[in-house]
């Protein structure tokens, strides 16, 4: 069992989990790469590898103006301590979903900016800063966090400042847990170094989807992209497709690649995008069940065979048997073949009528099409 706790030490990664796969990617902002600012985005996750362990990600996107010349350090600190927090609460109260999802919304985010700022203050320190002036400190390095614990039977969302959690289902259509907070103007966001930032955490639930959904954690340099919420969501649709044009979504190793062109051609922010897709909710079966529903699946399939080899038979005979009343009497009625004509007839009908496939309209011309390329 693997139960490392990762850390954003690439550009990307991708793997398999019990719940599904994941693929995960951060990039320095074409902006940056240009002015030579370190990327300051980050994030962080935990595969435990068991069905009755958790899978934790967390995004963090440190503040871009100067006074936060510290925050790719900030965002670094935070993705992992939510990671390590987010576990520890799980490990204590996963007997108790409604205990649990309480402890999460509430008592959560004060722990987790608590220890927030316990490791800011260490590595000011190694950094060698001047740290009598703790709240300017924690101000240098203001970062924003995303927070998503996926286990068994639920799901929890976790989300202080700016950034997007999108779920996407197999047909396209597009969920958030959370909605833009209207409450803020332009660029300003929220922060882990905002005074009484437990505040502004927000929290929300979902029961373990039923169906495949694809679930994403994104830093807002991504959606800043797209002139709208509608164009942004059809670009999380269409990626989602392109992603598993490839077979699992772990093995499409150009996020990082699109993420980047994106950024060169849009927002220019330094952009991460954490995905998995949830396999739905056959994984709280034990595997014998499952097992047993294959092996009664091959059962029934075999009975439906023997069925239709005997039906095979069946008219193989009837038609011997009307061939010689043809030869001993042609005049004689056929009382055999009125109920082969009456199936002919109904196979007939059913030959004709037509087969109506509903599905989703997938977009053939791919993702770059949303795009919206206004100059920033």
């Amino acid at each position: 069992m693997n139960d490392t706790i990762h850390y954003k030490n690439q550009m990307s990664t991708s793997g398999r989990t019990v719940y599904g796969h994941y693929n995960i990617a951060s990039v320095q902002g074409a902006s940056h790469v240009k002015h030579t600012v370190p990327c300051q985005d980050a994030y962080a996750f935990l595969n435990d590898g068991g069905s009755d362990l958790p899978f934790v990600m967390a995004v963090a996107d440190g503040h871009g103006d100067k006074r936060y010349d510290m925050s790719q350090y900030g965002s670094e600190l935070a993705a992992k301590v939510a990671v390590k927090l987010v576990r520890r609460v799980y490990e204590q109260l996963k007997e108790s979903s409604t205990l649990l999802f309480r402890t999460f919304r509430d008592d959560f985010p004060k722990h987790v900016i608590r220890e927030w700022r316990d490791e800011v203050l260490k590595h000011a320190i190694e950094y060698g800063l001047d740290t009598e002036n703790q709240s300017e400190i924690y101000t240098r390095y203001g970062t924003t966090l995303l927070v998503a614990l996926v286990t068994k039977d639920e799901i929890l969302f976790g989300q202080l400042g700016d950034g997007d959690v999108v779920l996407v289902e197999e047909n396209g259509g597009c969920t958030r847990p959370f909605q833009p907070d209207n409450d803020l103007l332009g660029s300003a966001t929220y922060s882990l170094s905002s005074t009484e930032a437990s505040r502004f955490w927000r929290a929300a639930r979902m029961d373990y989807p039923t169906q495949t959904q694809f679930l994403a954690l994104c830093t807002d340099g991504l959606s800043n992209c797209f002139e709208d919420e509608h164009n942004f969501q059809q670009f999380m649709s269409s990626l989602y497709t392109v992603l598993k044009e490839s077979g699992p979504i772990s093995e499409y190793y150009s996020l990082a690649n699109i993420l980047f062109d994106y950024s060169m051609r849009g927002s220019g922010d330094d952009m991460t995008l954490a995905t998995i897709e949830l396999q739905g909710s056959r994984i709280n079966e034990p595997l014998t069940t499952v097992l047993n529903d294959v092996k009664e699946k091959v059962m029934n399939q075999e009975s439906l065979n023997e069925q239709e080899n005997e039906k095979k038979k069946k008219d193989s005979l009837l038609k011997k048997i009307n061939e010689q009343i043809d030869v001993v009497d042609p005049l004689k009625p056929k009382p055999l073949s009125e109920e082969m004509s009456i199936n002919q007839v109904a196979e007939r009908k059913q030959e004709e009528m037509p087969i109506i496939h509903f599905g989703p309209r997938q977009d053939k011309e791919g993702i770059k099409i949303l795009f919206n390329k206004r100059s920033r």
